[in-house]
């Protein structure tokens, strides 16, 4: 745990509860600001040449209570590339789906890989839609 001035204390859990296949539980709270997070991960490897993905599946929650809302999500993939030639490099490919149970928004984050032929300028870039609760983007 670790406290905060004015924020009061935030606790945190982490465990690995499987091996095989490897699963993490996460829980985290704060009850003077009225925050609960938990979730659960498992990853997966995947080698391709020269590079190196570990996608995550599973989910993360998070409560605010002070505002009555609940945010879910799923996790991205990240990759590894240069592992045995150029630069290496870490970044975030994949999607991400956020959602609000209470309002009914919804969004969907696409991380962008590095193009393999163009500049640093590509890097890190992400898309993203939102959706309401009647269907507009």
């Amino acid at each position: 745990f670790w406290q905060s001035p004015g924020a009061g204390i935030t606790e945190y859990f982490a465990e690995q509860v499987s091996h095989r296949p490897p699963v993490s539980a996460i829980f985290m709270k704060n009850t003077t600001r009225s925050i609960k997070c938990g979730g659960q991960v498992w990853t997966r490897s995947q080698f391709k040449g020269n590079s190196a993905l570990s996608i995550m599946d599973g989910f993360f929650s998070v409560e605010l209570a002070t505002w009555d809302e609940s945010y879910h999500m799923t996790m991205p993939t990240f990759s590894a590339t240069g592992l045995l030639y150029g630069s290496m490099r870490m970044e975030v490919v994949g999607s991400t789906v956020l959602t609000c149970p209470q309002s009914g928004l919804s969004a969907t984050i696409d991380w962008q890989p590095k193009p393999a032929t163009r500049g640093e300028d590509q890097a890190n870039h992400l898309r993203a839609v939102v959706v309401s609760a009647s269907g507009d983007e």
